[in-house]
């Protein structure tokens, strides 16, 4: 008989600390993009449609960003 192993637990990927960034933001960027700036874009995406983003949703929120983005800071 084989042993299936068991799923190792997914790691928290929501930060503690409300401005800390994944690790996997940590690299270079295109332009600025900090956890206020995707807070603010998942209240108003939440406020406009319903649709609530997890904190886990910050790559895929910055990668749907226009370049130009740089220049409405």
């Amino acid at each position: 008989m084989t042993t299936v192993p068991s799923p190792s637990p997914a790691p928290d990927s929501a930060p503690t600390d409300r401005g800390a960034v994944p690790a996997a933001t940590s690299g270079r960027r295109e332009f600025p993009f900090e956890r206020r700036h995707f807070d603010f874009i998942a209240h108003m995406l939440y406020q406009l449609a319903g649709i609530a983003l997890a904190p886990h949703k910050i790559e895929m929120v910055y990668s749907r960003l226009p370049g130009g983005c740089a220049t409405c800071a």
